[in-house]
């Protein structure tokens, strides 16, 4: 696969992590679980509707966060390492993907673990995960033509003949 080893996969990742912006995903995240959270903790009895639409605004802010993890400031500067193009953002938006992954577990977990007792076996959770793809799949999409027009934005223009 255009000469990436084995061997550089680990250490792409490793780097790619460190590289890359997690604060605005962190934000976002908090505010989805925070959003996920504060029914259960205050024990607020709500029903199947009301626990989606919550899921589903969650979903949003998961979606948002997922989408500036694709930024990478370094890319004009990155066009001449031995790693294609192509292999860096399949790095970046799998480790993006999984970090939405684990949260929208999470989030999962805290509204069914808050639903009042038999309300939260019979929430349509596969629905709203399918739901939350999407949005990231979406958001995903929406920061790799930002990043393609951000590219073609920033060439340098070509010398006028002197």
């Amino acid at each position: 696969m255009y000469g990436v080893t084995a061997r550089v996969v680990p250490v792409l990742l490793a780097r790619t992590a460190r590289a890359m912006s997690w604060l605005p995903f962190l934000v976002a995240a908090g505010f989805g679980i925070a959003i996920a959270a504060v029914p259960a903790a205050m024990s607020v009895a709500l029903s199947d509707e009301d626990l989606i639409r919550l899921l589903r605004v969650a979903a949003v802010c998961g979606a948002l966060g997922v989408a500036f993890l694709l930024d990478d400031p370094a890319a004009r500067s990155l066009a001449t390492v031995p790693v294609p193009r192509i292999v860096r953002h399949a790095v970046r938006a799998a480790l993006a993907l999984a970090a939405a992954g684990l949260w929208w577990a999470a989030v999962l977990a805290i509204t069914v673990g808050g639903a009042e007792h038999g309300v939260g076996a019979t929430l349509p959770l596969w629905d709203a995960s399918v739901e939350a793809a999407a949005l990231a799949g979406v958001g995903l999409v929406c920061a790799a033509v930002r990043v393609r027009g951000a590219r073609r934005a920033a060439a340098p223009l070509p010398r006028p003949p002197c």
